[in-house]
């Protein structure tokens, strides 16, 4: 005899509320690992205390007497899915500067 009950699957490994919990975790510790480092709150580097936002950041560097440049794209992209941007950092009173590549996901 059949059975008239459906049966339940279970959410694929990278979904479900138990996994977006875990990522959730881990982008706050991120977030509050960044804040102890540089001695900030989470309200200056992230709107919603969960995710670290980058233009946040490159403001406050830019608060705090580094010279930072606007993002700008690279010739090519190393990701697919991934849209990496430069920029350009040079430390207070001249000192050292380098080129910082951050990535953030494609929405188009």
């Amino acid at each position: 005899m059949p059975s008239t009950a459906t049966p339940t699957r279970a959410a694929p490994i990278g979904r479900g509320h138990l996994h977006n919990a875990l990522e959730e975790a881990r982008d706050r510790a991120h977030l509050q690992d960044l804040c102890r480092a540089v001695s900030c709150s989470a309200a200056d580097v992230s709107s919603d205390d969960i995710h670290i936002d980058m233009l946040r950041v490159l403001d406050l560097m830019r608060q705090r007497g580094y010279l930072v440049s606007e993002p700008r794209r690279p010739t090519t992209q190393r990701r697919h899915g991934r849209i990496t941007w430069l920029v350009d950092v040079t430390l207070p009173a001249g000192a050292a500067s380098f080129v910082w590549a951050f990535e953030t996901p494609d929405t188009s």
